[in-house]
């Protein structure tokens, strides 16, 4: 499996890609996904956590996937932690494609969740 997604006990999910992650990962991602994402609002949106362990590749089609979710009114901040170089490629790409400026890099778990917790409470 190229992910993982568990909400944390703070209201954080934290999501994991690995590996090379298909179109048909990513597929099942945002089926997973979407369950957290529909729950929240735009005045209480979701905030999420990525790691990115390892990630080698995303198709083509799970980049367009990934640009959709991402677009969401409902998404919130987003803090990416450990990413290798292919990741903050991708983050950038991402960020383009949508016109966010709410992703924000981090060495650790710790550091992301202060901050989208700061964020939070604004």
């Amino acid at each position: 499996m190229g992910y993982r997604i568990k909400m944390r006990d703070d209201g954080i999910l934290h999501t994991s890609f690995h590996g090379d992650v298909t179109t048909e990962e990513m597929e099942a991602f945002r089926r997973e996904f979407l369950v957290y994402l529909n729950a929240a609002t735009e005045e209480e949106p979701l905030l999420v956590i990525s790691e990115s362990p390892g990630l080698t590749k995303f198709s083509a089609g799970a980049r367009r996937i990934l640009v959709e979710l991402q677009r969401s009114p409902r998404l919130g901040n987003s803090a990416v932690v450990g990413a290798s170089r292919y990741s903050r490629v991708l983050t950038t790409f991402v960020l383009k494609a949508t016109g966010r400026n709410n992703i924000r890099f981090f060495d650790t778990i710790e550091e992301a969740a202060a901050w989208l917790k700061e964020g939070k409470q604004e």
